[in-house]
């Protein structure tokens, strides 16, 4: 059958065929409530729908030792977008959050062979090599979700060491940006060695605080979009994360729990601090990171 590719990327026939083609999404999705307690406006109990859904790019997929780094069409490995969503009754009205965060491989031309429980990374090419698709996947990763075709800022959270097994890639990755030498580009260093410890990643999203005011999220209110994103996290993975430990997960979740706790305050609302909440966040990120880092 001769097909042609619609606009939205499926195969379409003339003849209508392409109404029996199912969309699939290869990621995961999961969807759960938690209880604020009483609203002070009305005494009704204030309950908070927050869902995740992580959607994985169909090009360069494949298994995590198997498949890195980027490829000459600008596309990285395992580059997944989640999106967190919050639905939230205030006052009469119905608010929707959404706030979208990016990760994936390094993108340099880097491969970890062998048979090794923990192969160590190696270049295949130079970083030079890697500069032109580098820099088409930055520009993408910035119309990410923009309206206007405009492109946003990005920053980048390297959590690949510079040191050690991981520094071809690390101290690789860091000359690429500055090659690149985009000034919406931005880059901030976070792995164990550094003072943003593992332990202690409220450092870390203290440290950003700035750019957590400055990047905003998409907020709608009775069908009227009220806010939009200005700036989008780039997440890029370390290169020896088991599934159980998944640090690129854990960052995100860090992320996603301080800007859930602003789009709650933008609408007069208690951040969560009960136990409740807490359960079922971190359970519906860890479910996120499992699901994730197990393809």
């Amino acid at each position: 059958m001769d097909c042609s590719r619609s606009g939205s990327g499926f195969p379409k026939n003339p003849a209508g065929a392409h109404s029996y083609v199912v969309p699939i999404l290869q990621g995961h999705f999961q969807s759960a409530t938690f209880d604020l307690g009483n609203d002070t406006e009305n005494g009704d109990p204030q309950v908070i729908e927050y869902a995740v859904i992580s959607r994985r790019s169909r090009d360069r997929a494949g298994l995590r030792y198997q498949r890195r780094g980027i490829d000459d069409d600008a596309h990285v490995a395992n580059f997944v977008e989640t999106e967190g969503l919050v639905r939230a009754a205030r006052m009469g009205s119905d608010n929707v959050f959404s706030y979208l965060q990016i990760r994936g491989s390094i993108p340099l031309f880097w491969s970890q062979p062998g048979l090794a429980l923990k192969p160590p990374p190696k270049l295949d090419r130079s970083v030079e090599d890697a500069l032109a698709p580098a820099r088409q996947h930055f520009q993408s990763c910035s119309r990410t979700c923009t309206s206007d075709g405009q492109p946003s800022p990005v920053m980048c959270v390297n959590l690949v060491e510079k040191g050690g097994r991981e520094g071809v890639v690390g101290s690789g990755f860091d000359e690429l940006v500055e090659m690149v030498g985009e000034e919406d580009i931005k880059i901030v260093q976070w792995t164990k060695r550094t003072r943003t410890r593992y332990e202690n990643i409220s450092k870390l999203v203290d440290q950003l605080e700035r750019t957590f005011e400055a990047q905003g999220f998409f907020w709608v209110r009775d069908g009227q979009v009220m806010a939009r994103h200005t700036l989008f996290f780039v997440t890029h993975e370390r290169t020896l994360t088991s599934k159980y430990k998944d640090r690129t997960n854990v960052v995100q979740s860090a992320f996603a729990r301080c800007v859930m706790n602003r789009q709650l305050q933008a609408i007069a609302l208690v951040k969560p601090t009960d136990i409740e909440a807490d359960m079922v966040f971190n359970d519906v990120w860890a479910n996120n990171g499992d699901a994730v880092s197990r393809a």
